[in-house]
C-alpha cells in the first residue's frame, strides 16, 4: 500500500476524528485561545506525520520540537537541543519500526537503497528532520492564509448584511 493511498488516509482517520476533537475541545475551555496555534498548527503536521509512520505520541511531539528547532536555527545555534531531540525521536521511531515493519513510509526508508546500499541511520534522521521542518513551516503558512481567507469571507459577509 503506498503511505498516501486511500487505504492509508481510511487507516489514519480515526486518529484525525479523535486528534481534531481533542484540540477543538480546548477552544471551549473557558480560556482564550488562538485557532491558529491551538488547532491550525497541530492537526495538519500530526496527521501527515501518523500518515508517514510515526507514531501517535511522536506525532504529537513533532510539532513543538519543529517549533524550538526552528527558533534554535533563527538564533544561529544549529544542533541545539530541539535538534538532537528530533534526531532521538527519529532513531526511536525507526527502531521500532524495524521490530514491527508496517506498509508505511518509515518501512519504506528503511528498505530503501541509493546506488544498491542501504540509507545509514544519519541519512534517514537527516531526510526525516528537513521534512519536518519543511513541512511545519508548509503548514504554519497555509493554516494562516486559511484563517486570514475565512475572516476575510466573514468580514465581507457582514458588511454586505
Amino acid at each position: 500500500m503506498s503511505f498516501l493511498s486511500r487505504g492509508r488516509v481510511n487507516d489514519v482517520k480515526p486518529f484525525i476524528d479523535r486528534r481534531a476533537a481533542e484540540l477543538v475541545a480546548q477552544l471551549g475551555d473557558g480560556e482564550v485561545h488562538d485557532f491558529v496555534t491551538t488547532v491550525g498548527d497541530r492537526l495538519p503536521i500530526e496527521v501527515i506525520a501518523v500518515a508517514m509512520g510515526l507514531s501517535e505520541d511522536a506525532a504529537v511531539r513533532l510539532r513543538e520540537l519543529t517549533v524550538n528547532m526552528w527558533l534554535e536555527l533563527s538564533a544561529g545555534h544549529p544542533g541545539g537541543p530541539a535538534f538532537q531531540e528530533l534526531s532521538d525521536l527519529f532513531s526511536t521511531e525507526l527502531s521500532s519500526r524495524r521490530l514491527v515493519p508496517r506498509d508505511d513510509f518509515l518501512d519504506y526508508l528503511l528498505r530503501v537503497e541509493v546506488k544498491g546500499s542501504p540509507l545509514t541511520d544519519e541519512q534517514r534522521a537527516n531526510y526525516l528532520r528537513g521534512a519536518a521542518v519543511a513541512g511545519h513551516e508548509t503548514t504554519v503558512n497555509a493554516a494562516s492564509n486559511l484563517v486570514i481567507e475565512l475572516v476575510s469571507v466573514t468580514v465581507s459577509s457582514l458588511c454586505k448584511s
